[in-house]
């Protein structure tokens, strides 16, 4: 549990710096969100290929259908929260996206049979509230593009993490370059589906009138191919992938698999603690504003903070106690 929550805890710092640095290249740099996804993608798997350097289970990872699942489930979590980006600050999106702690607990029990306390259903209907009340201090045309965006992309992302929970591959890898192999090659799948998936929305906005596209929100979210060639966007993806994206997934792999599913998506919850400790020093730097956390944005995090935290105790303190190991 301990190991688990550590590793937990580094994907919690990891992700954070992902919001912030997503949010201040949509906002300041205006990249292109689908493109810039895609190609942070690519770089975060190359550089854990090149870490991990040649090796076993690159080829059985690139088998396994596991792999191809997480990818599609990993691209539909991505495109949709980096869509949402355009709606929310990065505060509000992580409060948001912590719906998926609800998810996974309903996903943990179907798919591993693990059952949900008491204490689950108390921290579960916290964090709908801190939800809601989130919703409740935005602008109503951003509430209901973030919500129906954010909804989807944390379904996407708890069932993303059961898979990666489950992954065998990842579940047979003992060292740390063996898991960098592993996670860098479920990467590059997801790259692979990411950039197949970004140029076929590229070519279906070069056929749509732009007068439509300015009108339908959905629309505008549609990618332009340009930014493939646009340096801001690409040296702004290589950033990302390199320096915060690879971490960030090869802890997420490896934290899923140790600590459970549910357990690990609660620890999430912090999350916005760290994401509003780093608007606020970027904000002091950069061009981009930093976040007003307001009454309403207080309670939330309050909520979704308090009731992840009820739920994470409660595992730690009705934990069985070790057995002793017998004596050779």
């Amino acid at each position: 549990m301990n190991k688990g929550l550590i590793l937990c805890g580094a994907t919690v710092l990891f992700w954070a710096l992902y919001a912030v640095y997503a949010r201040f290249a949509a906002s300041v740099w205006t990249v292109d969100p689908l493109v810039f996804g895609s190609l942070a993608t690519v770089a975060a798997g190359l550089a854990l290929l090149l870490f991990a350097g040649r090796g076993p289970l690159a080829l059985s990872t690139l088998r396994d259908p596991h792999t191809w699942a997480y990818g599609l489930l990993d691209v539909l979590a991505i495109t949709l929260t980096v869509g949402a980006c355009l709606y929310a600050t990065a505060t509000e999106l992580v409060l948001l996206l912590r719906i998926d702690v609800i998810y996974g607990l309903a996903l943990a029990w179907a798919v591993f049979g693990r059952r949900m306390r008491p204490a689950d259903l108390l921290g579960a209907a916290a964090i709908a509230a801190g939800c809601a009340l989130t919703l409740a201090q935005m602008a109503a045309s951003d509430a209901l593009w973030a919500a129906v965006l954010i909804a989807l992309g944390s379904l996407a992302r708890a069932a993303a993490t059961i898979i990666a929970e489950r992954h065998p591959a990842s579940g047979a890898a003992d060292r740390v370059r063996d898991r960098c192999r592993i996670t860098g090659t479920i990467m590059l799948a997801s790259a692979s589906l990411y950039l197949a998936a970004v140029a076929t929305a590229a070519l279906v906005r070069a056929g749509l009138d732009p007068a439509s596209i300015a009108a339908v929100p959905a629309l505008r979210l549609l990618p332009d191919g340009a930014g493939f060639l646009d340096p801001a966007t690409v040296l702004a993806a290589a950033g990302l992938g390199l320096l915060i994206y690879a971490p960030a997934t090869y802890f997420y792999f490896y934290a899923s698999r140790v600590a459970g599913t549910e357990t690990f998506l609660m620890t999430l919850v912090y999350q916005p603690i760290v994401t509003v400790a780093l608007e606020r020093a970027l904000g002091a730097v950069t061009p981009l504003p930093p976040p007003a956390v307001d009454a309403w944005l207080l309670g939330a995090i309050l909520c979704v903070v308090g009731g992840s935290t009820i739920m994470l105790a409660v595992r730690h303190l009705r934990r069985p106690p070790a057995r002793p190991q017998p004596v050779a």
